[in-house]
């Protein structure tokens, strides 16, 4: 492994790297659209009210760590890049990660 660590610092340029800036702008996103889209959707599955009731917690858990982190920009704009696929009859994975496996996005 140390090999590999100085291997890479000989053929990298660090200091064009540490140019460039990778932060990324999100918009600004109204959550409270979000919050009711996916809640009409979990009420339209008819779950038994315990049921219903844990996902909604859940939902809520989720919403806050999303929101907490920033990421309430990140979850809009990929919602609508799937929407905009699945409108269009393109195929979309399950996609990776904590994100892709959460109720919030499940249900957007």
């Amino acid at each position: 492994m140390e090999n590999t660590v100085n291997i890479a610092y000989d053929k990298i340029d660090t200091k064009l790297i540490s140019s460039i800036d990778v932060s990324i702008k999100l918009p600004a996103v109204d959550t409270s659209g979000m919050v009711t889209q996916a809640v009409n959707k979990l009420k339209s599955m008819e779950l038994p009210k315990e049921q219903f009731d844990k996902y909604v917690e859940r939902l809520k858990y989720e919403i806050k760590v999303i929101s907490d982190i920033g990421a309430m920009g990140y979850f809009k704009v990929v919602a609508d890049a799937v929407k905009l696929a699945n409108d269009n009859n393109i195929y979309t994975g399950a996609g990776r990660g904590s994100a892709a496996a959460s109720l919030l996005f499940y249900l957007l």
